[in-house]
């Protein structure tokens, strides 16, 4: 597997200038095999890092990008660490497990701790690896954690969960993060159906989520208690979701042929471009 960086002295005039970006205005992401980053205006995309990588974070106080990896055969799932510039590479914790994906992660800039969903569990780490703590059991229920978010205005974990392994419902959760009050905001039952990304507007106090199925696809947003939910867009199944409140936008991935666009806080569409992801995160 290739820890590769690219782009050479790009990469510094890319740390020189990422702190005086406006929010919003830059995506990174990650499909799978790269993390990139793009304009949200859409143009050409920088590959910054050449692994696995299947979910990202970014520590935007501290210039880094945390992300999971997951390789099926011979290479454990972990959690890495790099610069905003994909330089200074490094694991900050191995399970020591094969073929189990780490399908959610977020951080606590504040506290210094990486939240994580992985086999069946929601799970704390500190940034330098130690203290890899067990917070919330969720196995035995047939169900598969997916993506999560962290909204450090009320020191909740939101995550989505769906049938394993072939779909069919889906349920958005909620806990402390201390992995007490575990409740479940959200379910859904239909064809194939399956969870999506998750993203807090914590001015707003509302969690929006995505889905994807034959019969049931779209994006979904609620109140942080689960109420008040309401459908705002259905035409395509919606991944990875990162919120910009000020612009009243969510960046998205869905199954439309321009496929990382946004859909507005008002439920229209908007395709940017042709990209390939499993994650992304705006900056």
């Amino acid at each position: 597997m290739s820890h590769e960086s690219k782009g050479g002295s790009t990469h510094e005039g890319f740390m020189a200038t990422h702190e005086g970006f406006t929010f919003g205005g830059t995506v990174y992401f990650c499909d799978g095999s790269n993390i990139k980053t793009m304009k949200t205006s859409g143009g050409g995309t920088q590959t910054l890092l050449t692994i696995k990588a299947v979910r990202i974070a970014l520590d935007r106080t501290n210039g880094h990008i945390y992300y999971t990896v997951f390789e099926v055969g011979g290479v454990n799932s972990a959690i890495r660490r790099c610069d905003l510039d994909g330089d200074n590479d490094t694991e900050i914790y191995d399970t020591g497990v094969v073929g189990i994906a780490i399908p959610g992660i977020d951080v606590d800039i504040s506290n210094e701790h990486i939240y994580y969903t992985y086999d069946e569990k929601v799970w704390r780490v500190d940034y330098d690896g130690t203290n890899n703590t067990e917070l919330i059991d969720r196995s035995g229920i047939t169900r598969e954690g997916s993506f999560l978010k962290l909204n450090t205005t009320t020191d909740e974990l939101f995550w989505t969960e769906f049938t394993s392994p072939s779909g069919g419902a889906m349920w958005l959760m909620k806990a402390n993060t201390d992995g007490s009050g575990v409740t479940q905001l959200y379910t859904e039952t239909a064809s194939f159906l399956s969870a999506g990304g998750v993203d807090v507007d914590e001015d707003a106090g509302k969690v929006y989520w995505g889905k994807s199925g034959i019969s049931s696809e779209g994006m979904h947003r609620a109140d942080l208690d689960g109420t008040n939910e309401e459908s705002i867009y259905t035409a395509e199944s919606v991944g990875a979701i990162s919120i910009s409140p000020s612009a009243s936008l969510a960046y998205v991935n869905t199954s439309a042929t321009l496929n990382f666009g946004t859909i507005s806080f008002g439920g229209t569409y908007n395709g940017i471009a042709a990209v390939s992801l499993t994650d992304l995160e705006l900056y």
